[in-house]
């Protein structure tokens, strides 16, 4: 959760509400966090000096708001361009979501074909159980269990091919210029 509330903060000063709204409203396509869970990243960040806070007093109200430091923006940024050791679909997401962040075409290229690399290797990896698995189960009442077990490798293959195919592509689009 905290690159994505680093990434946001690349964008603009944000109050815990802010943040609330925008985890409903945008990031839940690809990240779920409660209100509680902001609010302790938010303090282990500000903690660690990623992020600043400031009061603002606003329609009578006084706000919160939180802003990314020197440090945090080169954190952030550093983590943008390091490789993946293996697809965890709420970072890799992440990535992809503050790719706009990067300025550099070449650390763009770079971080797209190691994302490129990783899901091919991980495809490979699914084909290679899917030619192994056994098909049919030792024992006729675990056969429905089998069942379930090879849909969601088919379910895996198919999800990974995709988005194997979706990385190519914006690969390609990111070396054509």
């Amino acid at each position: 959760m905290e690159y994505v509330i680093l990434g946001l903060l690349m964008c603009s000063d944000q109050t815990i509400y802010g943040f609330n709204k925008m985890f409903k409203e945008i990031i839940s396509l690809f990240y779920h966090a409660s209100f509680g869970s902001l609010g302790t990243t938010l303090k282990k960040l500000e903690l660690k000096g990623y992020v600043s806070s400031y009061p603002s007093l606003e329609h009578g109200r006084q706000k919160r708001y939180y802003q990314l430091t020197s440090l945090g923006k080169s954190y952030f940024l550093d983590w943008m361009k390091t490789d993946f050791k293996l697809v965890r679909p709420s970072l890799f997401y992440t990535k992809i979501f503050f790719m706009g962040l990067i300025d550099n075409l070449v650390d763009k290229i770079q971080i797209m074909d190691n994302m490129t690399k990783l899901v091919q290797s991980s495809y490979h990896d699914l084909e290679l159980l899917n030619e192994n698995v056994p098909r049919v189960a030792p024992s006729k009442d675990l056969q429905p269990f089998l069942d379930s077990q090879l849909d969601m490798l088919d379910l895996g293959l198919q999800s990974t091919a995709i988005e194997l195919k979706w990385l190519k592509h914006h690969l390609e689009k990111l070396r054509k210029g």
